[in-house]
């Protein structure tokens, strides 16, 4: 137990410290499918979204590095919203706490909000620190994570993502 608890703190500091590196996976990974509700109380499936790449990101109001992330996600979304879709997911949180922070932005998010109010997703996603983010491929296969804030306008990510 103590070495896993060891392996997972060297993991996620690993991570952080390349926090704008996606990280590729030797072997892709079938997407888990979560079903969640948006600020319209509709129900998204994150399966409706085959065909197109998607973002999928974990964050919360709450998180200043989560805060930081969001304008260039945004700005990523509206550039390239036709080929790729950007989906985050607020982790432990609904509405009543997403939308202070939301209507403090200046630029609102346009991409889909999810509420895991019950934190369903972030646990079939293991979800260990926020910001997380999952590059998914046409096809529903993860290909890329990163644990930390990105800058998703950045060069290196906007290579990445082609």
């Amino acid at each position: 137990m103590k070495i896993k608890k060891i392996l997972l703190f060297v993991f996620i500091l690993v991570s952080t410290l390349s926090a704008n590196n996606f990280i590729q996976l030797k072997t892709p990974i079938k997407a888990i499918n979560i079903i969640l509700k948006n600020s319209n109380d509709k129900t998204v499936s994150l399966d409706s979204f085959k065909g197109k790449k998607v973002i999928l990101n974990f964050w919360a109001s709450w998180c200043p590095p989560c805060k930081r992330e969001m304008p260039s996600l945004e700005k990523f979304y509206k550039k390239y919203k036709k080929t790729i879709e950007v989906v985050a997911v607020a982790s432990g949180q609904g509405e009543d706490d997403v939308f202070p922070f939301i209507s403090q932005m200046k630029e609102e998010p346009t991409f889909t909000i999810l509420y895991d109010i019950n934190q369903i997703a972030s646990l079939n996603y293991n979800i260990q620190a926020m910001p997380t983010s999952f590059i998914i491929s046409k096809n529903g296969y993860i290909t890329h994570y990163a644990i930390g804030e990105i800058n998703f306008m950045s060069k290196e990510f906007l290579e990445l993502i082609k």
